[in-house]
């Protein structure tokens, strides 16, 4: 068995790609239009330049990364968290691989800090998640690509490690 689980998930959707890039190219259309006037270039057409590629680029470094071990789940959603945030076992009243609504359970994807009917999500894409119901009643779902895998290695290190109590929901995951 492999001594831990690892993910890291980039927004990869390319309609997201299209709606950050026609403010861009409209803003370098307006700037090639201003070069060749006579009245030159407005602080206006910087500043929006200069918002639409801040954006661009915080959009191409947000990453999920999630790290499943054996001290329990680690995850961060840079440029939000620079360090991982671990949840340990014996934090945990249930673990749950399953599948969701983003739209409908959270409002959509990313840094998720609302409290939908779910609580809280940390997704970047796709509609599979690992749901963290805490023995303080919150909640917390961390989206995943490889919901097989997840599940796998959960239910591989909850048998080969019986002495961490793992609150897997045996039976009731939903991947389909």
């Amino acid at each position: 068995m492999v001594n831990e689980f690892e993910e890291k998930q980039r927004f990869r959707q390319w309609w997201i790609w299209v709606v950050l890039m026609l403010p861009l190219v409209s803003s370098a259309a307006g700037l090639i239009f201003a070069f060749q006037s006579a009245e030159g270039i407005s602080a206006d057409v910087y500043c929006a330049i200069t918002i639409i590629l801040i954006l661009n680029g915080v959009f191409l470094v947000f990453r999920l990364d999630t790290c499943i071990s054996a001290h329990g789940i680690s995850a961060r959603m840079i440029p939000i968290h620079l360090k991982f945030k671990t949840y340990y076992w014996d934090e945990l009243d249930s673990i749950e691989v399953r599948r969701y609504n983003p739209i409908r359970e959270f409002g959509g994807w990313g840094f998720r800090s609302h409290g939908g009917k779910k609580g809280n999500a940390w997704n970047i894409s796709g509609n599979y998640g690992i749901q963290l119901k805490f023995k303080s009643g919150r909640e917390l779902l961390i989206g995943t690509q490889k919901p097989e895998e997840v599940e796998f290695y959960l239910r591989e290190l909850s048998s080969l490690n019986p002495q961490l109590n793992i609150p897997l929901i045996a039976g009731k995951t939903k991947l389909i």
